[in-house]
């Protein structure tokens, strides 16, 4: 690198989201929060991923609530409820949604076969959350606005925050590069518009590792189930690993 940026003031209320540098490369971590880091830095301390009880929020402005608990393994993040999901309060709802046949057959449920109205036992028994970058219900996440995305990043750091999931998974490319920019302006630093690649981020938000996946709806025909099934499975190998490095600790 030729200079080092000057220091940029940290954002209120949000953890570091950081780049980890390619094995190869060892790059020094920069002054500013938003900086690729080595990817041998020191391990934090194990924390005890016990599943714990959900905690739904009763936000009244919310038609379907958040299910929320410390230490998930994995927290899911959508764009906004669909009508059928607001109309049942359960998330990814609808039947052409391929949600729940992913969460399934990429062997994250353990071999179980799940629906919608399994999204609360999935707090409880497997340590998985969902929440959703904007609270509207729409027929379409085509009728949510660039403001809204932009309004729902600070909410998001804060369930981060709070929740502290091993994974992160941005269910959506628009909502993984919604985030992105905004912490990248929180950070100081250039939004570089690009072809987004599926699947682990070289970012981490803190100590939680950032994944993206394909929106799952069945209107959006540029990918088939399987495709997104083998991302899920992905998703799996991903929290195994550093569940299994945990361990060994």
């Amino acid at each position: 690198m030729s200079r080092t940026p000057s220091p940029t003031p940290a954002a209120p209320d949000t953890a570091p989201l950081t780049a980890a540098a390619p094995a190869h490369v060892a790059f020094r971590s920069l002054v500013s929060r938003f900086a690729f880091v080595e990817p041998q830095s020191p391990r934090v301390a194990k924390r005890n991923r016990t599943p714990s009880p959900p905690r739904a929020r009763k936000d009244p402005s919310k038609p379907v609530a958040d299910l929320l608990a410390p230490d998930l393994r994995i927290l899911f993040i959508g764009f906004n409820p669909g009508t059928r999901s607001a109309a049942t309060g359960h998330h990814y709802a609808h039947g052409g949604n391929f949600f729940w046949k992913c969460l399934s057959e990429s062997g994250l449920a353990g071999g179980e076969v799940l629906s919608y109205e399994d999204d609360e036992r999935c707090v409880k028994e497997f340590s998985f959350g969902f929440t959703n970058i904007v609270s509207r219900s729409t027929p379409s996440s085509v009728d949510l606005s660039a403001a809204e995305y932009a309004a729902g990043c600070l909410p998001l750091c804060k369930i981060l925050d709070e929740c502290t999931p091993r994974v992160a998974c941005f269910v959506g490319i628009a909502v993984w590069e919604a985030f992105r920019a905004y912490m990248l302006k929180q950070e100081g630093k250039k939004v570089v518009k690009g072809k987004v690649e599926v699947g682990l981020q070289p970012f981490a938000y803190g100590d939680t590792k950032l994944f993206v996946v394909p929106s799952t709806s069945g209107r959006v025909v540029g990918w088939t189930k399987d495709a997104r099934v083998k991302l899920f499975a992905d998703l799996k190998k991903v929290l195994d690993d550093l569940e299994a490095a945990d361990a060994t600790d």
